[in-house]
């Protein structure tokens, strides 16, 4: 998560992921998106570094497999990053914010760490 510049958002949407190497076809859907990229769920396992298709709504681009791994508990779904090339923020149909940080609520509402230190430090004297 700390990784992430730009904020996730959960939607379940339906796409279809063509593989560069081979020209497979895949039926996959989102569990997050980005104004970049998505996590993804999909039947097989895309090794990171592929280049796909990517189509959602008749609208195309490109993109890469950031990471990849078998989803817990089920046989076939695997789990990855996508990031997009060139897809704009419109790509899924909805304005998202292209620099807003991705934190987390408890992130932004915890004290800064100089001003617990300053706070155990006094309590010492």
């Amino acid at each position: 998560m700390r990784n992430r510049n730009q904020r996730r958002t959960k939607a379940i949407l339906p796409l279809k992921i063509v593989s560069a190497a081979d020209g497979t076809n895949h039926l996959a859907h989102t569990l997050d998106i980005s104004a970049s990229g998505a996590r993804v769920v999909v039947t097989c396992e895309l090794i990171a570094g592929t280049i796909i298709s990517v189509e959602y709504k008749h609208r195309r681009t490109t993109g890469k497999v950031v990471w990849c791994k078998a989803v817990k508990g089920r046989k076939y779904d695997h789990e990855l990053g996508l990031r997009l090339e060139n897809a704009g923020t419109a790509f899924w149909g909805v304005n998202l914010p292209v620099r807003e940080p991705d934190t987390d609520s408890m992130e932004l509402n915890a004290i800064p760490f100089s001003k617990v230190m300053t706070l155990l430090s006094s309590k010492r004297a």
